[in-house]
């Protein structure tokens, strides 16, 4: 257990470091905000991010890989009614929770009630591996409670859950990014995982490209689903418009967003 939380954290703050560096040393868009701008908005990005790990670690001790520990050796849950080879086990639970999370994503564009918190990610007014922390608390817990009911219905092995939490946080902070992979490297990726030139059309304020490309880790869901849009490549605008609440880089008033009528 220790070895793959510590593999987890590992992930998050080197990918956090290294995507953070690849984008200020290799730019797709320069940023142009004034430094004070920079660091106010970096510090909203990052305190929302911790708040809502926080917040989970209050309301939910030991998380979900404790949740899917509890249910090992019960008779409870799809996964314990069907014998699998482990690794096929453990790869089908990350293709299944990865489309679950592309599933949710969707809802959290299509239902009035869950885009209210999801918009605080959109607001960002710029694109790089801090607006993958931007997820406001509310947004995380239902989240999570949307992931541990899986859990629970399913029976999903510990170990899996906890691989795919690794994949979900290291490629949310990939594909926010402010860099490009080489084109002839990026077609080829894209075809598979999520990049971050396939992701940034997703947070143009323009809706049409908004609704679309939802994917996180595998970019094939989008094109099963037919949303999968890639007219708007280089992709230069972000935030959403007439959103001052969700599109401030003001802590109080990123956490208010949601309750904000507009």
């Amino acid at each position: 257990m220790m070895s793959l939380l510590e593999l987890r954290l590992g992930f998050f703050g080197g990918g956090l470091v290294l995507f953070i560096l690849l984008g200020l040393l290799y730019p797709f868009i320069k940023n142009t905000h004034s430094l004070k701008d920079k660091i106010i908005r970096y510090g909203a990005n990052l305190l929302t991010g911790a708040s809502g790990a926080l917040l989970t670690v209050v309301l939910f001790p030991g998380g979900l890989y404790l949740l899917a520990q509890r249910l090992e050796y019960s008779s409870w849950g799809f996964f314990n009614h069907i014998k699998l080879p482990y690794f096929f086990e453990i790869l089908v639970t990350v293709i299944f929770l990865d489309l679950a999370i592309y599933a949710q994503h969707v809802l959290s564009h299509k239902i009035p009630y869950l885009w209210r918190f999801h918009k605080v990610h959109h607001g960002d007014p710029f694109f790089d591996t801090t607006t993958a922390l931007r997820f406001h608390p509310g947004e995380i817990v239902i989240s999570f409670l949307f992931k541990g009911s899986l859990i629970l219905l399913f029976s999903l092995d510990k170990n899996a859950v906890l691989i795919f939490e690794i994949i979900l946080n290291f490629s949310a902070m990939f594909n926010h990014s402010n860099f490009s992979l080489p084109k002839h490297i990026e077609k080829i990726v894209r075809k598979v995982i999520v990049t971050p030139d396939f992701h940034r059309i997703h947070h143009s304020p323009e809706k049409s490209f908004t609704n679309s490309n939802y994917g996180f880790f595998f970019s094939f869901w989008d094109r099963v689903f037919g949303t999968s849009n890639k007219s708007a490549d280089n992709n230069n605008d972000f935030g959403l418009f007439n959103e001052p609440y969700s599109s401030s880089s003001n802590l109080l008033k990123i956490m208010a967003a949601p309750f904000k009528r507009h």
